[in-house]
């Protein structure tokens, strides 16, 4: 089987370079202003300067509410925020809480690793 290789690139130039040639963008052909990182998505009748700008939000067709807020989030924190992980941090493996099933698991590994009992207990 034959591979082709491909580069795909989308007209782009400065803000400038584009309102000074306002040029009519194909239906569906992105331009992309390198200097501002803003980019647009042609029509097929408007000129540049008549198109609005897009972002990466809305041209994700099937974001939600929260995806979106996810994606325009200021920092890390806000995104926890959203998803509600507010109260999750960085805890080390060692000192986070065990379930009574995970240590009875965890034994039963070990038990059948060493060939030793090994007990389990949980503080409450």
């Amino acid at each position: 089987m034959a591979v082709i290789e491909a580069v795909i690139k989308f007209r782009r130039g400065t803000a400038s370079a584009w309102a000074t040639a306002d040029p009519v963008l194909a239906s569906g052909e992105l331009g992309y202003e390198t200097d501002t990182g803003r980019y647009k998505f042609g029509d097929g009748v408007s000129v540049w300067t008549d198109l609005v700008y897009k972002d990466l939000a809305e041209t994700i067709a099937d974001s939600t509410a929260i995806g979106r807020s996810m994606l325009t989030a200021a920092n890390d924190v806000a995104v926890k925020t959203l998803l509600s992980l507010n109260n999750v941090s960085n805890t080390s493996d060692v000192n986070k809480p065990v379930s009574t099933l995970q240590g009875e698991a965890i034994a039963n590994t070990l038990t059948t690793a060493t060939g030793r009992a090994v007990a389990f207990s949980i503080a409450l």
